[in-house]
């Protein structure tokens, strides 16, 4: 959970014309609440950030890059 908040801290720096983090929205398409981590771009972009560690996120990134060149 350390990991996700700080993850999210970061994100919010780094973004443009950030409006909220960790905002509970309606979806009505699904009729259920998410939690978006960052709005910004005046509401235009949601941002999820996956927290990972870094043997998770090799493997993961291994795997992507051997679909792309199947």
């Amino acid at each position: 959970m350390v990991w996700h908040i700080a993850g999210v801290a970061e994100a919010a720096e780094t973004l443009p014309d950030v409006t909220a983090i960790l905002s509970r929205v309606y979806l009505p398409s699904i009729q259920r609440h998410v939690v978006v981590d960052v709005v910004c771009c005046q509401g235009q972009t949601w941002v999820k950030v996956v927290a990972r560690n870094s043997k998770a996120l090799t493997i993961d990134l291994n795997g992507k890059l051997i679909d792309q060149l199947s």
